[in-house]
């Protein structure tokens, strides 16, 4: 419900579900799916880490809860970008009313192959599904910037990130040397453990964000171990 306010009511472009374990986030993200599709009839993309995902996690909890898996594309991280131009493939360029990603800290790296394509996947609305959006400052920066609505730039200087220049040699090129641009903390650590926690705070209040614990510590187990005569 939080995530179809904020993208629906309020007109936030994305939301981030960042529950830790236990909480069902595949569900969630069906039933986000699920609602969305109804309620626009725009089309939904649904990109996970690998097809046994889909086939197993999704279509089972799908017919559980009783949403037709049909209705929406489905596709994998390394299935639905095209590596040769850096875009996307056919079958994924189109105009998509919702796109949702689960695992999304596969999209953490801002240059890859696979975080460029994603950018670049034409949508209206996002949810990014990850229990660590942002384990590292570098990390999930372009994530952030969907969910609060601020360019790139913005967000990294927010986390107190600066782009740097250093001169590196050339591979297979002797001593030819180039300029490339580097990610660079510009702040102390305690000041960058600072700056994520309050844009993730200001990302809750705002609605654009839900982080749930299930507090595993103390938890029993019961474990039956049947020995063989071979063992």
């Amino acid at each position: 419900d939080l995530a179809l306010t904020s993208i629906k009511v309020k007109d936030y472009r994305g939301f981030l579900l960042a529950d830790g374990t236990g909480f069902g986030k595949t569900r969630q993200l069906l039933a986000i799916a699920d609602q969305y599709r109804k309620s626009t009839g725009e089309k939904v993309l649904i990109l996970t880490e690998n097809k046994t995902t889909i086939d197993q996690n999704f279509t089972n909890d799908a017919a559980a809860m009783g949403i037709d898996m049909k209705q929406f594309k489905t596709g994998t991280y390394g299935g639905f970008k095209d590596s040769k131009s850096g875009g996307v493939k056919p079958e994924f360029d189109q105009d998509w009313g919702m796109v949702l990603f689960d695992e999304a800290h596969n999209l953490k790296n801002y240059d890859s192959l696979q975080a460029t394509a994603a950018r670049r996947l034409k949508k209206k609305k996002v949810v990014y599904a990850t229990a660590t959006p942002m384990d590292r400052p570098s990390a999930g920066a372009f994530m952030w910037s969907d969910v609060m609505g601020q360019d790139y730039l913005t967000t990294l200087d927010k986390l107190g990130m600066r782009i740097m220049r250093e001169t590196v040699f050339v591979k297979n090129k002797g001593k030819v040397t180039k300029e490339v641009p580097v990610l660079k903390e510009g702040v102390s650590p305690q000041q960058m453990i600072a700056n994520i926690q309050s844009m993730r705070n200001a990302a809750i209040r705002g609605g654009r964000m839900l982080k749930r614990y299930y507090p595993f510590f103390g938890t029993t187990n019961d474990i039956t171990v049947e020995m063989s005569d071979k063992d």
